[in-house]
């Protein structure tokens, strides 16, 4: 089975592995709270993550059970493909958590059509959770068939690092708020080994020392976007209509495909993908000047010393503007015997309370925009994530629909393997691309 990767799962550099680990939370006996429940119950909580994610998340249950000692949390955790592989077989045994972390795209389609996850409108009536408070971008991503199977937690949007000191270095006080900029600047901070830059006489595109811009195969964070900036879309629209096809080999999506191989193989401002896997993290490593990543990656970054750096919004193409905005949300298990206090946690975790953490860690933007917007997250963050947060209203919203994932993984298939690479032209990539993918989504195989 093809796991689909979409967002911070579908770029090449994942998360590292975690082992498998279980926190039982110690609760304080004496602890008064008007949450107090009348006997002491004991839920298990599933969720993947970065060992970053899951400190933030094991100070997140911490609070949890101050606010609610007669609920005793058993969390259990897994890195990403681990944990999809074992919550299917955790289901089917009947020894699934009572409450867990979820991807909105295929895999809360895949359950939610299934019948194994709760139905949550409900009981975000009877409770009176004001759904207002969230990202609206978000909330689509959250609701299958008009219905909630998910509450947010937090959610992640994609940016632009600039490293400050290059930029400077080359006469640069600001960072490209367009790819068309971009591409200005990125001539200039690409030097060869004798210092020239791309724009000089002399420049030697065989002998780059520090190139400008790392580009990269990223559908959903990179490719979508830029396509749907230059007016087209990576898949047909509505996307909710039951009959969707891919436009990867439509002119404008063809164009932005070309584009970005160009700024590798005709500007000469990115490395190639073999050049570029020869670092772990090239962008901290100072090869490149400017990077596209998401704020769930913010943490790798902290760590820099050796020049200064900030984030900026995804760039825009001739004044219109995309990004990516795509949350993950906490789900119910129908068949826990502890329903209401597996629902107690999770709306716990989307209130105010749970949420407040979530910013005071500052791993991931909080799901409700009034904290993700105060100085209390923005406080000893880069400076232009205050932008970054600006542009989320420009979201692309991910939606799924039938044999989407199929369809997704062999489109960055083609492009990985055989367009940026320099292997197939963008034309042949493409329309290989959209052929197979088209297939797929006909129900047939490739």
């Amino acid at each position: 089975m093809l796991i689909y990767l979409r967002g911070r799962q579908s770029k090449r550099r994942l998360t590292a592995v975690l082992a498998v680990g279980l926190l039982c939370l110690a609760l304080a006996p004496g602890h008064a709270s008007a949450h107090r429940a009348a006997a002491k119950v004991v839920i298990t909580y599933g969720r993947w993550g970065s060992a970053d994610e899951i400190r933030a998340g094991n100070a997140l249950l911490q609070a949890f059970a101050r606010d609610y000692p007669a609920i005793s949390v058993s969390q259990q955790v897994a890195d990403w493909n681990t944990y999809w592989t074992k919550l299917p077989t955790q289901m089917a045994a009947g020894q699934a958590p009572d409450a867990f972390l979820i991807d909105p795209g295929y895999y809360q389609v895949h359950y939610a059509s299934t019948g194994r996850l709760v139905a949550l409108d409900d009981l975000i009536k009877r409770d009176h959770i004001d759904m207002s408070q969230f990202w609206p971008q978000e909330l689509p991503t959250f609701r299958f068939q008009g219905h909630y199977y998910e509450l947010p937690s937090q959610f992640a949007v994609n940016l632009l690092l600039w490293n400050k000191t290059e930029f400077a270095k080359a006469g640069l006080s600001r960072p490209p708020s367009s790819w068309q900029e971009l591409l200005k600047d990125g001539q200039l901070l690409t030097l060869d080994s004798k210092g020239h830059n791309a724009t000089q006489r002399g420049f030697d595109p065989n002998h780059i020392v520090q190139w400008g811009y790392g580009s990269y195969e990223y559908l959903d964070g990179i490719d979508e976007l830029l396509m749907t900036e230059m007016g087209g879309h990576l898949w047909s629209q509505p996307e909710t209509s039951g009959h969707v096809r891919t436009e990867i080999d439509s002119p404008q999506s063809r164009a932005a495909i070309q584009f970005l191989v160009d700024l590798i193989y005709k500007y000469h401002i990115s490395p190639t993908p073999t050049q570029m896997g020869h670092y772990q993290s090239i962008f901290a490593a100072g090869k490149v000047a400017m990077y596209i990543d998401g704020t769930f990656d913010l943490p790798v970054y902290y760590p820099i010393r050796s020049f200064k750096w900030d984030v900026t919004s995804f760039p825009s193409w001739n004044g219109h503007i995309a990004t990516m905005v795509q949350g993950v949300g906490n789900a119910l298990n129908p068949t826990t015997a502890h329903k209401e206090e597996a629902w107690t946690l999770i709306k716990w975790m989307a209130g105010t309370q749970g949420q407040s953490i979530v910013s005071a860690n500052g791993l991931d933007i909080p799901s409700i925009r009034s904290l993700a917007e105060s100085p209390s997250f923005l406080k000893g963050k880069p400076s232009g994530l205050k932008a970054v947060l600006e542009s989320v209203k420009y979201g692309v919203p991910y939606l799924d629909f039938p044999h989407k994932a199929d369809a997704f993984n062999y489109i960055i298939t083609v492009l990985t393997n055989d367009v940026f690479t320099g292997h197939m032209s963008v034309t042949d990539g493409v329309k290989k691309a959209a052929d197979g993918a088209n297939a797929i989504l006909q129900g047939r195989h490739v």
